[in-house]
């Protein structure tokens, strides 16, 4: 009899220990769920915006916090596109992709590994989608309308530049998939 009053008791604990926890991990995903947020919905555009510059001459002609519209295709590193956060890497359309060179069996032809990273890193700019209190949203774009590495886009947003330095973010707010 004792042992069938210690399994039932140690049962409803193990049961009650069970919600308890499922309760504290919902609990504790709702705050995250809500602070990591999603991508806006009409982040992508259905028809490429007009005016686009290549990523080069973005880089050349952008100025802090103007509008600009950009073109240009995901790549310029292994992973282009951050898995946790509306961040990727555009390259511009000018650079050959690897699987276009000798190197034809690269396994990563977005990266350029075939090109000199000087040149790579003067051909590329950084894409991000933010948040209303201005940092990345929690959410990675691979995927998202079409997004992956090789693709090309046109992002409208605003330029970005760090004070002092050459590289350019552009913070989006309209995303075309090209191809």
């Amino acid at each position: 009899m004792k042992r069938f009053l210690f399994a039932i008791v140690f049962a409803g604990f193990v049961l009650l220990s069970s919600i308890a926890i499922t309760g504290c991990r919902e609990e504790q995903g709702k705050p995250q769920a809500a602070e990591s947020g999603g991508l806006p919905a009409d982040l992508i555009a259905t028809s490429a915006m007009p005016g686009a510059l290549d990523v080069a001459k973005a880089r050349e002609l952008a100025k802090d916090g103007e509008p600009i519209v950009v073109k240009g295709r995901v790549g310029g590193q292994k992973a282009p596109l951050a898995p946790n956060r509306a961040i990727a890497t555009l390259a511009d359309l000018s650079l050959p992709t690897c699987d276009k060179s000798p190197m034809a069996t690269c396994e990563t032809p977005w990266d350029y590994c075939c090109d000199p990273s000087e040149k790579v890193a003067a051909n590329t700019l950084t894409v991000q989608v933010v948040g209303p209190d201005g940092t990345p949203i929690k959410a990675g774009l691979s995927g998202f309308g079409g997004i992956a590495p090789m693709k090309e886009l046109v992002v409208s947003g605003i330029a970005r530049r760090a004070s002092g330095s050459n590289s350019l973010l552009v913070q989006a707010n309209r995303i075309y998939v090209a191809r």
